[in-house]
């Protein structure tokens, strides 16, 4: 297992899989992308917890989802805590069904029943399923320049599903020119601004407009 974060930090976000440690002493699960603790779960009254301790898909040439699951041997609620960039924003991980709207929070709220969060800065989208959960608080609390949602989850016997999508949103964008929209968004994340760059912002409001059609 790992036992520090070795991810080079890169200003475009990796198409890597998320490492995890766990630290048996504090019963706490981390998951490190790009040089951050996205996820920490705290688990401190269970004596068998099982979860995914890799994955082969490391070596893939295109984007991928990443699969986390948890278990343990009886029910508990448990602590966990997201870590994301300014551009965080709380949305439905889907797009709209016949008749729903767009069901997404720009700014800090934290929408009830809303499993997805998606990180504009890292292109990065996270979703959990499976188990019963709930917003610990109404808003994103500040950590300095991070974002923190903070989640209460009943964990069981029956896995707990976290997906994370790396380079989620310039998928969704390039419609079959992924080279040229990749190529906005690598300049617009870099810094360095030319005609059509990809920007953070716009690459959000797109996909939040996309969320609803």
């Amino acid at each position: 297992m790992n036992n520090e974060n070795f991810h080079p930090v890169q200003k475009v976000p990796p198409l890597a899989h998320a490492l995890h440690r766990w630290d048996a002493q504090k019963k706490v699960l981390t998951y490190e992308y790009n040089g951050k603790d996205i996820i920490t779960i705290h688990i401190p009254h269970s004596e068998d917890v099982g979860f995914r301790h890799g994955s082969d898909g490391t070596m893939q040439s295109i984007a991928y989802a990443q699969q986390i699951y948890i278990m343990v041997e009886r029910p508990m609620w448990v602590n966990a805590k997201f870590r994301l960039s300014e551009g965080a924003v709380n949305m439905r991980p889907r797009r709209a069904g016949e008749e729903e709207a767009i069901l997404a929070q720009m700014g800090n709220l934290l929408i009830h029943g809303v499993n997805g969060l998606y990180d504009a800065d890292q292109d990065l989208l996270i979703d959990i399923n499976g188990c019963e959960w709930k917003w610990e608080t109404d808003s994103f609390e500040r950590d300095g320049e991070d974002k923190i949602a903070k989640m209460r989850i009943r964990l069981c016997e029956k896995p707990l599903y976290i997906n994370l999508r790396m380079h989620w949103g310039i998928n969704i964008m390039s419609r079959g020119n992924t080279s040229r929209i990749k190529k906005q968004w690598q300049d617009g994340v870099r810094g360095k601004p030319t005609a059509g760059t990809l920007t953070k912002k716009r690459l959000r409001r797109s996909l939040l407009s996309w969320s609803g059609n």
